[in-house]
């Protein structure tokens, strides 16, 4: 097939023929399927075709020769093959069997770029396919020629496309004369954008000034809270050492004392007299030295009682900018003595109990061993003791 016998080009690169450029069949549609080179895909630059009848623009298929590698050392440069880049039918690169310049196919898409550019008459809305070719003057639309009979616009003035548009353009000089002649709005807006920036940018301004206030307000309470809650661990630091202290010197004369008191009350049961005189020697060895020592004085930490009852809830009435005062009262650890209420300062406070506890106890072996030889013979040395007080002058250790 020559050349000059073939039409267009397909979307696959192969050829179509066409009676007329210019008949119904040659739409726009069928012109962009049939005008596209199969290699990239734009419409034919400078075609040509090959062979087997398949088109390709000048400089892709110059660059399908160039990256071919079938010329072999045998072959000569005008024998030498390439595969179509379609259907892979080999085809010679040069000579009158290589690729050859399409005119027709050119012509065919510079035909189709001129009817791409012309614009494309609209079409009515109401009556599909018919082209808006008339002017209602009275409503001032465009219309199709089915509406111009219609009932919608019976009675109305019609004109052609170009006599409507040259007294369109009467009126458009109109109407710019008077837009022209409104008062312009644009001062008015660049007024209030103006006066919004200024807004903005005041706002702007008070936020710093919110977040630079909070922040500092922040400080000063995070400062005074680390401050009192430093001072308060310190201060219960103090007060733990101070009592752990004083309870480090009277826990040792509890227990000495609670020891004697056990092994007195141990010792009751004892119904051996020979062992029970024995146990009880022990017994006033112990409380005697238990009464040679002074009995602890307790000294206890304490405060002015200002701190126990104070109440953070003071602060509520306190000024943002005095928020550096707020503290808590003033400390001052004090010492007081304290005595113990479970002993007396008197060397002979466990003397009475101890007394009735040793008559209580004679007396019981008086009855049950029929012992009174005992019992007279330790009654007057107990009672004529010379260091005996007198009982309404003592006060009993408690038992707890």
């Amino acid at each position: 097939m020559s050349a000059g016998s073939s039409g267009a080009g397909s979307s696959d690169g192969g050829i179509h023929s066409f009676s007329s450029l210019d008949g119904p069949e040659l739409s726009i549609e069928i012109l962009e399927q049939n005008l596209l080179c199969p290699i990239c895909f734009k419409l034919y630059e400078e075609p040509q075709v090959l062979r087997c009848v398949h088109c390709f623009c000048k400089t892709c298929l110059e660059g399908v020769i160039q990256n071919s590698a079938w010329t072999t050392a045998n072959e000569t440069e005008e024998r030498s093959t390439i595969k179509c880049p379609v259907c892979q039918l080999e085809t010679f690169k040069n000579g009158q069997y290589g690729p050859r310049n399409y005119g027709a196919l050119k012509s065919i898409v510079e035909k189709y770029k001129i009817l791409k550019a012309e614009p494309t008459i609209p079409l009515c809305e109401v009556h599909a396919e018919q082209p808006l070719n008339m002017y209602c003057s009275t409503d001032h639309k465009l219309i199709c020629g089915v509406c111009a009979t219609s009932k919608e616009h019976k009675g109305h003035a019609f004109s052609s496309l170009p006599k409507a548009a040259n007294q369109e353009k009467i009126l458009l000089e109109e109407l710019i004369q008077e837009l022209e002649n409104r008062p312009d709005l644009l001062p008015v807006i660049n007024t209030l954008k103006a006066d919004r920036d200024k807004a903005l940018q005041e706002l702007s301004a008070l936020n710093d000034q919110i977040s630079t206030y909070f922040a500092n307000l922040h400080h000063i309470l995070d400062q005074r809270q680390a401050r009192m809650v430093s001072y308060q661990e310190l201060r219960m630091a103090s007060l733990t050492r101070d009592y752990n202290g004083e309870l480090g010197k009277i826990t040792p004369a509890y227990k000495e004392q609670r020891d004697a008191l056990e092994m007195a009350r141990g010792l009751k049961s004892e119904s051996e007299p020979l062992l029970f005189l024995q146990k009880m020697q022990e017994v006033r060895e112990k409380v005697s030295l238990i009464q040679q020592k002074p009995t602890p004085t307790v000294t206890g930490p304490t405060d002015s009682g200002s701190i126990t009852n104070f109440d953070v809830r003071t602060w509520d009435s306190t000024r943002l900018a005095d928020a550096h005062t707020i503290s808590l009262p003033a400390e001052h650890l004090k010492r007081r003595p304290r005595a113990p209420s479970t002993t007396s300062n008197s060397t002979w406070a466990w003397s009475p109990g101890i007394l009735i506890f040793m008559l209580m106890m004679a007396a019981f072996f008086s009855e049950t061993n029929g012992k009174n030889t005992l019992f007279r013979n330790l009654i007057p040395k107990i009672y004529n003791h010379p260091k005996r007080p007198r009982l309404n002058r003592f006060k009993i250790l408690s038992r707890d």
